[in-house]
């Protein structure tokens, strides 16, 4: 059997989206588990910079040059579709196993740009009446693909995402906080794209008002997105933005935060929440079902997210006895997502062991 991973119309290999991290684990399971992972090349896609146009085009090319290459592999051929694009055509010999984070494109449209949702909805619903199986990331977003298209949980496989990146740190660090005034500081770490559904804006809100009394902590935002100009006017002078920054300048910010916070309305799986377990930060988070799938129900302190809400729980989470027991908590729980777990879940969803 031969295993294609296709990731859409951009390269995953650098990007550190949830779905790029996917990805990037696809890679490693199959290689563990001596399966060698086929990756179609599609390079010209990134010299197109209007988006409209790359995404029409992805898709033709997904719907005809990539059925061909399919059809040349000449063997049994399972396909994972990390973003949960399959072609509409079925091929003989050829089982589809898309890949569903979330439902935000069809149950909350209204959080993401109208253009993405006229992509995505069609995609989403091609992928659950096409797949052979669908994969998703937790528990929890099993559940929702199913009663939202009303499918049986037999047709669900669930695979957890993994950690961003490893502790080892390679970088001067005390030059890295410098570099963002963090030298004499602690710190709230919070990593996100700052769109809608994130909720960064309540966290800066409650963070305001935290500071009022505790004017030695900053919080630390790592992110981009079309919100960042509103986000820097609500913001009091102890919020640091970043932007976009390397994996191992983020590594060194983990390493160092006093604590994560993590307020989204939304998410699919959470990957920040063990990337901070297995760095010892203590965490803050929205109390969605998923996020206590992810970090255990001892995990964190979850809370509405609400400003007044992230303003109470950081301050609870400076009493040194639940941060220690928080700490120890992750560290135990972040077991739970080691790679001899995923190479098994592969291998039971290609070849049914």
């Amino acid at each position: 059997m031969k295993f294609v991973i296709e990731e859409a119309w951009c390269s995953c290999e650098k990007k550190i989206t949830g779905i790029a991290l996917f990805y990037r684990l696809m890679k490693k399971v199959a290689t563990e588990a001596e399966i060698e992972p086929i990756v179609f090349d599609k390079s010209f896609l990134a010299k197109i910079d209007n988006t409209v146009l790359q995404r029409l085009l992805y898709f033709i090319w997904l719907n005809t040059v990539f059925l061909f290459k399919l059809l040349m592999l000449n063997d049994d051929v399972a396909v994972i579709g990390v973003k949960y694009f399959i072609p509409f055509i079925r091929l003989p010999r050829v089982k589809y196993y898309p890949v569903v984070h979330d439902l935000i494109a069809v149950k909350y449209p209204h959080k993401i740009p109208k253009s993405s949702v006229i992509v995505l909805r069609p995609m989403m619903r091609n992928a659950v009446i096409n797949g052979d199986k669908i994969i998703t990331v937790s528990e929890t977003a099993k559940k929702e693909i199913a009663e939202y298209y009303k499918i049986p949980l037999s047709r669900i496989d669930v695979m957890y995402s993994t950690f961003s990146f490893d502790t080892k740190i390679n970088l001067n660090e005390q030059e890295i906080l410098n570099k963002y005034e963090l030298e004499n500081s602690k710190f709230i770490l919070s990593v996100s794209s700052l769109q809608g559904h994130k909720n960064i804006d309540s966290l800066i809100k409650g963070f305001n008002n935290f500071n009022k009394k505790y004017d030695d902590i900053k919080l630390v935002i790592v992110g981009s997105g079309d919100n960042l100009e509103d986000y820097k006017k609500l913001a009091c002078k102890n919020v640091v933005f970043t932007g976009r920054i390397d994996d191992e300048i983020l590594k060194v910010l983990y390493h160092n935060a006093y604590i994560y916070s993590f307020p989204s309305y939304l998410e699919g799986f959470g990957v920040p929440i063990i990337d901070a377990q297995q760095f010892g930060v203590p965490i803050l988070c929205s109390n969605l079902d998923v996020f206590k799938e992810v970090a255990g129900e001892n995990g964190a302190i979850f809370v509405n997210p609400t400003p007044e809400n992230l303003e109470k729980g950081l301050e609870e989470l400076l009493n040194q006895e639940l941060r220690e027991r928080l700490i120890q908590f992750g560290y135990e729980n972040i077991k739970r997502f080691n790679m001899d777990a995923k190479v098994r879940k592969l291998k039971e969803i290609l070849y049914g062991e």
